[in-house]
């Protein structure tokens, strides 16, 4: 596997961008002795430099599109508990996400998380705050999806958690982000 399948889903100028960066991290990899023990941060930073978009965030994946319209979200059995020594709030729900539309949903498929609040963390979620591809949370939901694929009817469900202080409110919401066929 060589850097340019890695980066074929990619939209085609991010593409460009991080083939452009894993050409100059190849070049890096020949510094001085000196400099090994920063490669690791080096590298970061122009892939961090790589997919940015300026005018949209981070890069998505190619064909990924807001599908929320064509979904229902269910959260339930929500529930919520205090731990009195930290004061840490765990809430957890069961989401539900069935597909309502005769658009059949293709791998990957990502629920994106809003907390509207920087001090929420949702673990086991990928991204985060100001983190790609979407700036927010989301979670990857493609291994459960028969054949990378949700057709009409078909239903995922995931659990979601939220840890916040105890004085913190929330509120989430959840857009759907697939391909279409």
């Amino acid at each position: 596997m060589n850097a340019i399948s890695v980066v074929r889903p990619l939209k085609r100028g991010c593409r460009e961008r991080l083939v452009q960066a894993v050409m100059l991290m190849e070049g890096i990899m020949f510094l001085s002795e000196i400099s090994k023990p920063f490669l690791p941060g080096i590298f970061l930073t122009v892939l961090l430099v790589a997919l940015f978009e300026p005018t949209s965030g981070f890069c998505q994946l190619q064909g990924q599109e807001d599908v929320s319209a064509y979904v229902t979200v269910v959260p339930s059995n929500e529930k919520s508990n205090l731990d009195q020594r930290t004061r840490m709030m765990t809430s957890t729900a069961d989401v539900t996400l069935t597909n309502t539309s005769e658009r059949t949903l293709l791998s990957p498929l990502h629920a994106v998380i809003d907390t509207g609040e920087a001090q929420v963390s949702v673990p086991g979620a990928l991204g985060g705050p100001g983190i790609g591809p979407y700036g927010k949370y989301y979670f990857d939901l493609s291994g459960t999806l028969p054949g990378g694929r949700l057709v009409q009817g078909q239903q995922v469900t995931f659990r979601i958690q939220f840890v916040r202080s105890a004085e913190t409110r929330i509120s989430y919401s959840i857009r759907i982000h697939s391909s279409l066929q």
